[in-house]
This record gives C-alpha cells, structure tokens and sequence, in this order.
C-alpha cells in the first residue's frame, strides 16, 4: 500500500453546538466536501451521516463533533462521529426504524465500528466512493 499525497488528503473537523440546524450544517459541509465525486457517492454518504445523527437521538445523545478524512486519490472517505450521553431515555425504535437502518448498513459498501471513551460514544465509518 502507498502512502497518499498529502495533497490527496481533505480533512475537516465540525463541532456541533446540537439541535437540528447542527445536523443540517453538518450534511452541507460534507457536500460541500465530496465535490468532484459522483452524485451517487455524495447520496450514499448524506444517507449514513444522517442515519449515523439519527442513531445518536434514537440513544438520546448529543453530537458533538465529526471528523471526515477524505483521500482523494483513493476515493475513499474515513468518518468519525462522536456523541455524548444527555441523560434522558432513549427513545424507543419502531420496528420498520430499525429495518430501515439495517437496510442502509446493508446496501452501502462500508466498514464501520462502534468505540467508547470517557462517556463518548465514536461511530466510524469507511467509505469507498467514486468520481
């Protein structure tokens, strides 16, 4: 495996203050970022940032911050999204919630995992995109 260019490589780091104009600033960055891959790739990642947001208010926390690396001589796109526990109850899925979750982790090609550390929860996910 080679290294990448430096220049090959976008990063950008969003802290979000909460609330649902957080969630929307942080889906137009990441467009704003995927420019130059195709509108396919840009949709398949809009899908899992937002599933990722609505996950973490599902489980009542709060995002705080998503970290994108993006190589663009790969194609491929390393996301973090971290989220702090609020203290309220999570809110109970319907079972066609977590279909429809299960379905998108499903059809998009990605490795994902799940880390937690000092009370925050990390979801990882990487991304093979195209031009």
């Amino acid at each position: 495996m080679t290294t990448p260019r430096p220049d090959q490589i976008l990063n950008a780091r969003m802290s979000l203050t909460g609330g649902p104009e957080s969630a929307s600033w942080a889906r137009s960055q990441v467009r704003l970022m995927l420019d130059g891959t195709s509108p396919e790739s840009v949709h398949r990642t809009l899908l899992v940032v937002d599933e990722l947001i609505r996950d973490a208010e599902r489980h009542r926390e709060r995002v705080t911050e998503i970290r994108i690396a993006l190589n663009r001589e790969a194609v491929r796109l390393h996301l973090e999204l971290d989220a702090a526990a609020t203290g309220g109850v999570p809110l109970p899925a319907t079972p066609e919630e977590i279909a429809d979750g299960r379905l998108l982790l499903e059809q998009v090609p990605m490795d994902w995992g799940v880390r937690t550390a000092g009370g925050i929860r990390t979801v990882w996910v990487v991304l093979e995109l195209s031009r």
